[in-house]
Protein backbone atom coordinates (compact mmCIF):
# COMPACT_ATOMS: atom_id res chain seq x y z
CA UNK A 1 0.00 0.00 0.00
CA UNK A 2 1.44 3.39 -0.91
CA UNK A 3 0.11 6.82 0.05
CA UNK A 4 0.46 9.77 -2.32
CA UNK A 5 -0.18 13.26 -1.04
CA UNK A 6 -2.56 15.20 -3.27
CA UNK A 7 -3.32 18.64 -1.87
CA UNK A 8 -4.43 18.16 1.73
CA UNK A 9 -5.82 14.62 1.42
CA UNK A 10 -3.86 11.39 1.12
CA UNK A 11 -4.90 9.20 -1.80
CA UNK A 12 -4.16 5.52 -1.44
CA UNK A 13 -3.24 3.21 -4.29
CA UNK A 14 -2.00 -0.35 -4.15
CA UNK A 15 0.90 -2.10 -5.77
CA UNK A 16 -0.79 -5.47 -6.36
CA UNK A 17 -4.31 -6.82 -6.92
CA UNK A 18 -6.83 -4.06 -6.13
CA UNK A 19 -9.10 -6.24 -4.03
CA UNK A 20 -6.36 -7.78 -1.84
CA UNK A 21 -7.77 -5.51 0.85
CA UNK A 22 -10.70 -7.90 1.10
CA UNK A 23 -8.65 -11.11 1.22
CA UNK A 24 -7.26 -10.54 4.69
CA UNK A 25 -7.15 -14.21 5.69
CA UNK A 26 -5.11 -15.46 2.74
CA UNK A 27 -1.95 -13.65 3.88
CA UNK A 28 -1.28 -15.82 6.94
CA UNK A 29 -0.29 -19.44 7.47
CA UNK A 30 -1.25 -19.37 11.16
CA UNK A 31 -3.74 -21.90 12.61
CA UNK A 32 -7.38 -21.10 11.95
CA UNK A 33 -8.15 -19.42 15.30
CA UNK A 34 -5.00 -17.27 15.14
CA UNK A 35 -5.69 -16.45 11.49
CA UNK A 36 -9.18 -15.20 12.31
CA UNK A 37 -7.76 -13.08 15.17
CA UNK A 38 -5.21 -11.65 12.75
CA UNK A 39 -7.95 -10.91 10.23
CA UNK A 40 -9.94 -8.95 12.81
CA UNK A 41 -6.86 -6.90 13.64
CA UNK A 42 -6.27 -6.18 9.97
CA UNK A 43 -9.88 -5.08 9.50
CA UNK A 44 -9.59 -2.82 12.55
CA UNK A 45 -6.30 -1.39 11.30
CA UNK A 46 -7.82 -0.56 7.92
CA UNK A 47 -10.71 1.15 9.65
CA UNK A 48 -8.46 3.23 11.93
CA UNK A 49 -6.13 4.26 9.11
CA UNK A 50 -9.15 5.16 6.97
CA UNK A 51 -7.90 3.11 4.04
CA UNK A 52 -11.42 2.10 3.10
CA UNK A 53 -13.57 4.71 1.36
CA UNK A 54 -10.84 7.36 1.51
CA UNK A 55 -10.79 7.36 -2.27
CA UNK A 56 -14.21 5.91 -3.22
CA UNK A 57 -13.79 6.24 -6.98
CA UNK A 58 -10.57 4.21 -6.82
CA UNK A 59 -12.34 1.47 -4.89
CA UNK A 60 -15.28 1.52 -7.29
CA UNK A 61 -12.94 1.06 -10.23
CA UNK A 62 -11.06 -1.72 -8.43
CA UNK A 63 -14.21 -3.71 -7.73
CA UNK A 64 -15.46 -3.15 -11.27
CA UNK A 65 -12.19 -4.57 -12.58
CA UNK A 66 -12.52 -7.62 -10.33
CA UNK A 67 -16.09 -8.17 -11.46
CA UNK A 68 -15.04 -7.98 -15.11
CA UNK A 69 -12.23 -10.45 -14.48
CA UNK A 70 -14.61 -12.92 -12.83
CA UNK A 71 -17.11 -12.64 -15.65
CA UNK A 72 -14.40 -13.00 -18.25
CA UNK A 73 -16.08 -10.44 -20.46
CA UNK A 74 -15.82 -6.83 -21.47
CA UNK A 75 -17.78 -3.78 -20.47
CA UNK A 76 -21.14 -2.82 -21.86
CA UNK A 77 -23.01 -5.93 -20.74
CA UNK A 78 -26.68 -5.28 -19.94
CA UNK A 79 -26.34 -6.21 -16.26
CA UNK A 80 -23.38 -3.87 -15.91
CA UNK A 81 -25.50 -1.07 -17.37
CA UNK A 82 -28.11 -1.79 -14.72
CA UNK A 83 -25.49 -1.70 -11.99
CA UNK A 84 -24.17 1.59 -13.30
CA UNK A 85 -27.69 2.99 -13.01
CA UNK A 86 -27.88 1.83 -9.40
CA UNK A 87 -24.65 3.67 -8.57
CA UNK A 88 -25.82 6.79 -10.39
CA UNK A 89 -29.28 6.68 -8.81
CA UNK A 90 -28.38 6.05 -5.18
CA UNK A 91 -25.22 8.11 -4.78
CA UNK A 92 -27.01 11.49 -4.75
CA UNK A 93 -29.82 10.04 -2.59
CA UNK A 94 -27.67 8.48 0.12
CA UNK A 95 -28.64 10.98 2.82
CA UNK A 96 -32.35 10.43 2.13
CA UNK A 97 -31.95 6.70 2.78
CA UNK A 98 -30.07 7.28 6.02
CA UNK A 99 -32.94 9.52 7.19
CA UNK A 100 -35.71 7.20 5.90
CA UNK A 101 -38.04 6.34 8.77
CA UNK A 102 -39.04 3.02 7.25
CA UNK A 103 -35.41 1.92 6.89
CA UNK A 104 -34.35 3.23 10.31
CA UNK A 105 -37.36 1.99 12.31
CA UNK A 106 -35.75 0.64 15.53
CA UNK A 107 -38.63 -1.73 16.27
CA UNK A 108 -38.34 -3.39 12.87
CA UNK A 109 -34.56 -3.65 13.19
CA UNK A 110 -34.87 -5.24 16.62
CA UNK A 111 -37.37 -7.77 15.28
CA UNK A 112 -34.98 -8.67 12.47
CA UNK A 113 -32.12 -9.24 14.92
CA UNK A 114 -34.34 -11.43 17.08
CA UNK A 115 -35.32 -13.39 13.99
CA UNK A 116 -31.69 -13.77 12.91
CA UNK A 117 -30.04 -14.55 16.27
CA UNK A 118 -26.53 -13.79 14.95
CA UNK A 119 -23.49 -15.63 16.30
CA UNK A 120 -22.18 -13.46 19.13
CA UNK A 121 -18.47 -14.05 18.42
CA UNK A 122 -18.84 -14.22 14.66
CA UNK A 123 -17.94 -11.97 11.76
CA UNK A 124 -20.91 -10.61 9.82
CA UNK A 125 -21.27 -9.22 6.31
CA UNK A 126 -23.98 -6.71 5.46
CA UNK A 127 -24.53 -6.69 1.69
CA UNK A 128 -25.92 -3.60 -0.09
CA UNK A 129 -26.02 -1.79 3.23
CA UNK A 130 -27.70 1.39 1.96
CA UNK A 131 -27.92 3.71 4.95
CA UNK A 132 -26.17 1.18 7.18
CA UNK A 133 -29.13 0.52 9.45
CA UNK A 134 -28.80 -3.27 9.58
CA UNK A 135 -25.03 -3.01 10.07
CA UNK A 136 -25.63 -0.68 12.99
CA UNK A 137 -28.13 -3.09 14.52
CA UNK A 138 -25.73 -6.02 14.06
CA UNK A 139 -22.65 -4.29 15.48
CA UNK A 140 -23.40 -4.70 19.22
CA UNK A 141 -24.41 -8.34 18.71
CA UNK A 142 -21.36 -9.69 16.85
CA UNK A 143 -17.61 -9.40 16.94
CA UNK A 144 -17.12 -7.48 13.69
CA UNK A 145 -19.22 -6.36 10.72
CA UNK A 146 -17.99 -5.85 7.16
CA UNK A 147 -20.28 -3.22 5.66
CA UNK A 148 -20.52 -3.40 1.87
CA UNK A 149 -22.28 -1.59 -0.92
CA UNK A 150 -21.69 -1.14 -4.63
CA UNK A 151 -22.29 2.63 -4.45
CA UNK A 152 -19.26 4.41 -2.95
CA UNK A 153 -21.20 7.54 -1.99
CA UNK A 154 -23.81 5.44 -0.21
CA UNK A 155 -21.12 3.55 1.68
CA UNK A 156 -19.37 6.77 2.68
CA UNK A 157 -22.66 8.19 3.95
CA UNK A 158 -23.35 5.03 5.96
CA UNK A 159 -19.89 5.36 7.45
CA UNK A 160 -20.64 8.90 8.58
CA UNK A 161 -23.95 7.74 10.02
CA UNK A 162 -22.17 4.97 11.97
CA UNK A 163 -19.07 6.97 12.89
CA UNK A 164 -19.41 6.16 16.60
CA UNK A 165 -19.46 2.39 16.01
CA UNK A 166 -15.94 0.96 16.17
CA UNK A 167 -16.28 -2.67 15.04
CA UNK A 168 -17.13 -1.95 11.41
CA UNK A 169 -15.10 -2.08 8.20
CA UNK A 170 -16.34 -0.68 4.88
CA UNK A 171 -15.77 -2.34 1.50
CA UNK A 172 -17.16 -1.41 -1.90
CA UNK A 173 -18.47 -4.69 -3.33
CA UNK A 174 -20.82 -6.08 -5.94
CA UNK A 175 -23.40 -8.38 -4.29
CA UNK A 176 -23.25 -10.81 -7.21
CA UNK A 177 -19.42 -11.07 -7.11
CA UNK A 178 -18.43 -10.79 -3.45
CA UNK A 179 -14.66 -10.27 -3.08
CA UNK A 180 -14.28 -12.56 -0.06
CA UNK A 181 -12.92 -16.03 0.54
CA UNK A 182 -15.19 -19.05 0.90
CA UNK A 183 -16.59 -19.64 4.40
CA UNK A 184 -15.50 -16.23 5.74
CA UNK A 185 -18.60 -15.22 7.72
CA UNK A 186 -20.95 -16.58 10.34
CA UNK A 187 -23.68 -14.14 9.28
CA UNK A 188 -24.69 -12.47 6.00
CA UNK A 189 -27.50 -9.94 5.76
CA UNK A 190 -29.18 -8.15 2.87
CA UNK A 191 -32.23 -5.94 3.40
CA UNK A 192 -34.47 -4.21 0.82
CA UNK A 193 -31.86 -4.30 -1.95
CA UNK A 194 -32.08 -7.52 -3.94
CA UNK A 195 -34.73 -6.14 -6.32
CA UNK A 196 -31.88 -4.05 -7.76
CA UNK A 197 -29.74 -7.11 -8.55
CA UNK A 198 -29.76 -8.21 -12.22
CA UNK A 199 -29.18 -11.83 -11.11
CA UNK A 200 -30.51 -12.33 -7.56
CA UNK A 201 -29.93 -16.08 -7.79
CA UNK A 202 -26.23 -15.31 -8.26
CA UNK A 203 -26.26 -13.19 -5.10
CA UNK A 204 -27.77 -16.14 -3.21
CA UNK A 205 -25.01 -18.42 -4.48
CA UNK A 206 -22.39 -15.90 -3.39
CA UNK A 207 -23.97 -15.48 0.04
CA UNK A 208 -23.96 -19.25 0.50
CA UNK A 209 -20.35 -19.44 -0.67
CA UNK A 210 -19.00 -16.91 1.86
CA UNK A 211 -21.03 -18.37 4.75
CA UNK A 212 -19.43 -20.91 7.06
CA UNK A 213 -21.30 -24.21 7.53
CA UNK A 214 -24.09 -23.50 10.01
CA UNK A 215 -23.88 -19.78 9.25
CA UNK A 216 -27.02 -17.77 8.67
CA UNK A 217 -28.32 -15.54 5.91
CA UNK A 218 -30.97 -12.92 6.67
CA UNK A 219 -32.71 -11.77 3.50
CA UNK A 220 -35.40 -9.11 3.48
CA UNK A 221 -36.95 -7.79 0.31
CA UNK A 222 -40.16 -6.68 -1.32
CA UNK A 223 -41.91 -9.57 -3.05
CA UNK A 224 -44.77 -9.86 -5.51
CA UNK A 225 -47.88 -12.06 -5.48
CA UNK A 226 -48.10 -15.25 -7.51
CA UNK A 227 -50.63 -13.59 -9.85
CA UNK A 228 -48.53 -12.68 -12.89
CA UNK A 229 -50.55 -9.63 -13.90
CA UNK A 230 -50.37 -8.10 -10.41
CA UNK A 231 -46.68 -8.96 -10.13
CA UNK A 232 -45.88 -7.34 -13.47
CA UNK A 233 -47.91 -4.26 -12.57
CA UNK A 234 -46.08 -3.77 -9.26
CA UNK A 235 -42.70 -4.08 -10.99
CA UNK A 236 -43.88 -1.60 -13.61
CA UNK A 237 -44.71 0.84 -10.82
CA UNK A 238 -41.33 0.39 -9.16
CA UNK A 239 -39.50 0.87 -12.45
CA UNK A 240 -41.51 4.00 -13.18
CA UNK A 241 -40.52 5.39 -9.78
CA UNK A 242 -36.90 4.20 -9.89
CA UNK A 243 -35.21 3.37 -13.18
CA UNK A 244 -32.52 1.36 -11.38
CA UNK A 245 -35.17 -1.14 -10.26
CA UNK A 246 -34.77 -4.58 -11.82
CA UNK A 247 -37.49 -6.88 -10.47
CA UNK A 248 -39.19 -7.95 -7.27
CA UNK A 249 -39.37 -11.74 -7.26
CA UNK A 250 -42.02 -13.99 -5.75
CA UNK A 251 -41.52 -15.99 -2.56
CA UNK A 252 -41.62 -19.17 -4.63
CA UNK A 253 -38.70 -17.96 -6.75
CA UNK A 254 -36.67 -16.97 -3.70
CA UNK A 255 -37.22 -20.35 -2.04
CA UNK A 256 -36.04 -22.16 -5.14
CA UNK A 257 -32.85 -20.05 -5.32
CA UNK A 258 -32.13 -20.43 -1.61
CA UNK A 259 -32.62 -24.17 -1.33
CA UNK A 260 -30.82 -24.70 -4.63
CA UNK A 261 -27.72 -22.98 -3.19
CA UNK A 262 -27.37 -25.26 -0.19
CA UNK A 263 -29.37 -23.16 2.25
CA UNK A 264 -32.18 -24.45 4.43
CA UNK A 265 -34.99 -22.14 5.52
CA UNK A 266 -34.96 -21.70 9.30
CA UNK A 267 -37.80 -19.19 9.70
CA UNK A 268 -39.72 -16.72 7.56
CA UNK A 269 -42.35 -14.01 7.86
CA UNK A 270 -44.42 -11.88 5.51
CA UNK A 271 -45.87 -8.47 6.26
CA UNK A 272 -47.69 -5.74 4.40
CA UNK A 273 -45.84 -2.50 5.05
CA UNK A 274 -47.44 0.89 4.48
CA UNK A 275 -45.58 3.27 2.18
CA UNK A 276 -46.63 6.88 2.71
CA UNK A 277 -46.63 8.21 -0.83
CA UNK A 278 -44.83 11.53 -0.43
CA UNK A 279 -41.65 10.36 1.37
CA UNK A 280 -41.61 7.09 -0.60
CA UNK A 281 -41.75 8.99 -3.86
CA UNK A 282 -39.52 11.89 -2.87
CA UNK A 283 -36.55 9.60 -2.17
CA UNK A 284 -36.33 8.81 -5.89
CA UNK A 285 -38.20 11.66 -7.62
CA UNK A 286 -36.25 13.51 -10.28
CA UNK A 287 -38.67 16.42 -10.15
CA UNK A 288 -42.34 17.28 -9.56
CA UNK A 289 -43.32 16.03 -13.00
CA UNK A 290 -41.87 12.60 -12.23
CA UNK A 291 -43.74 12.42 -8.91
CA UNK A 292 -46.99 13.46 -10.59
CA UNK A 293 -46.52 10.81 -13.29
CA UNK A 294 -46.20 8.05 -10.69
CA UNK A 295 -49.18 9.35 -8.75
CA UNK A 296 -51.32 9.44 -11.88
CA UNK A 297 -50.26 5.90 -12.75
CA UNK A 298 -51.45 4.70 -9.34
CA UNK A 299 -54.77 6.50 -9.60
CA UNK A 300 -55.40 4.96 -13.02
CA UNK A 301 -54.96 1.34 -11.88
CA UNK A 302 -57.92 -0.99 -11.77
CA UNK A 303 -59.66 -2.09 -8.58
CA UNK A 304 -57.80 -5.39 -8.31
CA UNK A 305 -54.42 -3.64 -8.21
CA UNK A 306 -55.53 -0.93 -5.81
CA UNK A 307 -57.04 -3.48 -3.44
CA UNK A 308 -54.04 -5.83 -3.60
CA UNK A 309 -51.56 -3.04 -2.86
CA UNK A 310 -53.74 -0.99 -0.53
CA UNK A 311 -53.73 2.21 -2.58
CA UNK A 312 -55.35 4.93 -0.47
CA UNK A 313 -56.67 8.00 -2.32
CA UNK A 314 -58.19 11.01 -0.58
CA UNK A 315 -59.43 14.17 -2.29
CA UNK A 316 -57.86 13.06 -5.54
CA UNK A 317 -54.36 12.54 -4.06
CA UNK A 318 -52.60 9.26 -3.35
CA UNK A 319 -51.89 9.03 0.36
CA UNK A 320 -50.28 5.62 0.67
CA UNK A 321 -49.92 2.11 -0.68
CA UNK A 322 -48.67 -1.18 0.73
CA UNK A 323 -45.87 -3.49 -0.32
CA UNK A 324 -45.35 -7.14 0.56
CA UNK A 325 -42.08 -7.58 2.51
CA UNK A 326 -40.67 -11.06 3.06
CA UNK A 327 -38.04 -11.84 5.70
CA UNK A 328 -36.27 -15.18 5.73
CA UNK A 329 -33.45 -16.64 7.80
CA UNK A 330 -31.56 -19.50 6.18
CA UNK A 331 -28.77 -21.75 7.42
CA UNK A 332 -25.82 -22.99 5.39
CA UNK A 333 -25.89 -26.75 5.26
Amino acid sequence: MRAHQTGRAAKYTRSRRPVELCYVEVCSDKPSAMRREWAIKQLSRMQKEELVCRSPHTFEASCAAETQARLGGGSGMPEEDKKDRVVAQFGPRAEAYVRSRSHADPEVLQQLMEQLEPAAKGIALDVATGGGHVAGALAPLVRHVVVSDMTPAMLATARTHLRNVDNLTYVVADAEHLPFLDASFETVTCRIAAHHFPHPEQFVQEAARVLRPGGRLLLVDNVVPADRALADAFNELELLRDDSHVRCASIEEWKAWLTGSGLSIHRESLRNKTLTFTPWMSRMARDDVHAATVETWLKDRDTSFQQCFGVQIEHGRVQSLTAMEWSVVCERR
